[in-house]
């Protein structure tokens, strides 16, 4: 009898990594050969962690609709970390946004060790964190709504690559080359808010990606930070602030809100 960890990683691949395609043959107990399992293992370069996996970090196995198999290079012991805080906002921030994300990564990080930016790698605020992290040295954690062997956008390929190196980790639930889609990118987001401790938002729109990963973070729990703005009609920051995000004006106000 094939072991869990390998049918699941070997469902994963036949779906392209679709969840719901995944639960719906574990659902249906749709049998996996030895020659899948193996055909699958010959077409991986990188590394695999299964739910079932004993070192499936916890604070995945809770949040909604926990990946079955994650996809990853680089260094898999920062799931561990009881410190990781993930940073979020606009694809199309403004000058203020950019330099406060900047400054506010550098102080947490100068101040504290042992703290792990993470993000999606996104154009805007989602690269500026991480390549702040990495002018530092720190580790990063990128999620990919793409394949693990498909970077995606390509001007994040500097991250990947030092995500990849083992200077931090990137992951994906979608395996091989799989192509970037419109709908992996929301439905990334809930790893993005399940990984860390506490969630930095420095610039949001009502209807936007960041505004799903905020409630995916309110849902499971998290600390929720932001950076105040200007009011517009497109802008949520004020809206979380009076609905209760705390506000985040400099690194310590960040690194309050964390375990030690």
């Amino acid at each position: 009898m094939e072991n869990i960890h390998d049918i699941l990683v070997a469902m994963s691949l036949r779906s392209s990594g679709d969840w719901e395609k995944v639960y719906a043959m574990l659902k249906e107990k749709v049998p996996i050969t030895r020659e899948e399992i193996d055909q699958a293992y010959g077409k991986l370069k990188c590394q695999c962690l299964a739910f079932t996996d004993a070192i499936y970090p916890e604070n995945l196995k809770n949040i909604w609709h926990p990946p079955f198999v994650l996809f990853y290079y680089g260094n898999i012991s920062l799931l561990d970390s009881t410190r990781i805080v993930s940073v979020v906002g606009s694809r199309e921030p403004d000058e203020y946004s950019l330099e406060t994300t900047d400054r506010l990564v550098r102080e947490i990080l100068t101040k504290e060790n042992g703290v792990v930016i993470a993000s999606g790698m996104a154009k805007g605020i989602d690269s500026k964190a991480q390549r702040a992290a990495m002018a530092l040295g720190r580790e990063v954690i990128a999620v990919l709504g793409s394949g693990i062997d498909r970077p995606y956008p390509d001007s994040s390929e500097d991250i990947y690559q030092y995500c990849r190196s083992g200077k931090g980790l990137v992951l994906s639930e979608y395996p091989l080359s799989v192509a970037p889609d419109r709908d992996h990118f929301p439905f990334r987001n809930r790893i993005i808010a399940g990984l860390c401790q506490s969630l930095l938002v420095t610039e949001c729109k009502v209807r936007s990606g960041t505004s799903i990963t905020v409630r995916h973070a309110v849902e499971f729990g998290k600390n929720v930070l932001v950076v105040p703005h200007d009011f517009k009609d497109d802008d949520m920051t004020g809206m979380l602030i009076k609905d209760g995000a705390d506000v985040a004006l400099e690194g310590a106000d960040i690194l309050n809100t964390m375990a030690y």
